[in-house]
């Protein structure tokens, strides 16, 4: 993308940044959620403008994230990637400045220790498109994959937990550090709206059923808190808190 679309958080001594490689991508509603109609969508106002359009259509962003924690800096998701054939042509053929976007954001590529996947789990009936080919048999192949638990720790200030239902062994990402919070939810959630009813279920879960109760855990653990949740298909800014709204929950941007 840009220099401009890079955004920063720190938490206590843990520094963040975001990486976009296609911002703002519009689509309708109901690819996400069977049967919404952008009507619905229209009638959340807060939805606006960060997260949808006023005609109704969801914005949704595919972007990785970096952190440096106690020296360690560690890549989470690698997103999309350049020249690559995927199921959308939203995401085939791509030429960003990924690489450059992260020397400006202060992690070059060659600064990365660690690349932790949330979401990479093959199991029989995963239609991966071409990803494990093309993306993750060459690195494993290389020697250079470590499988990892639910509950692993990168450092004493950043660890995962399981949030399962849209793959297997689902992960998000918990930063704790003097005394603040964080967490980068990974693909339990895709979209904000989801936070209005937090147990409907979604298309994009390979597990409808788990997803739906892992999303509403999600939300009951940190809704009406001070951690800063950092939704990685959110929309610029991105970052937020979960504050109670109506008889649902809504996202309070930076």
């Amino acid at each position: 993308m840009a220099a401009e679309n890079i955004r920063h958080w720190r938490v206590g001594d843990v520094e963040i940044a975001r990486i976009v490689e296609v911002n703002a991508f519009e689509d309708n509603i109901s690819m996400l959620l069977k049967d919404e109609t952008a009507e619905n969508v229209r009638q959340h106002a807060w939805l606006r403008p960060h997260f949808a359009t006023p005609e109704g259509l969801m914005k949704i962003s595919f972007q990785a994230f970096v952190l440096r924690s106690r020296g360690k800096s560690v890549m989470i998701d690698t997103c999309i990637g350049a020249d690559r054939k995927r199921e959308y042509d939203v995401f085939c053929n791509l030429q960003t400045t990924f690489l450059t976007d992260l020397v400006t954001a202060g992690f070059p590529a060659e600064s990365i220790d660690a690349v932790l996947c949330t979401h990479l789990r093959a199991t029989g009936g995963y239609h991966h498109f071409g990803h494990l080919e093309d993306a993750v048999d060459p690195v494993v192949a290389a020697g250079l994959v470590d499988y990892i638990t639910p509950d692993y720790h990168l450092t004493d200030e950043v660890s995962l937990f399981p949030t399962p239902g849209h793959t297997p062994g689902h992960v998000s990402v918990l930063i704790r550090s003097r005394d603040q919070e964080a967490v980068i939810t990974g693909d339990l959630m895709h979209h904000p709206i989801q936070l209005i009813d937090p147990g409907r279920e979604a298309n994009f879960d390979m597990d409808k059923s788990q997803g739906a109760q892992t999303r509403q855990a999600f939300v009951d653990r940190f809704g009406g808190t001070s951690v800063l949740v950092i939704g990685s298909h959110f929309c610029d800014p991105t970052g937020g808190w979960i504050v109670r709204h109506g008889s649902g929950w809504k996202l309070v941007t930076v």
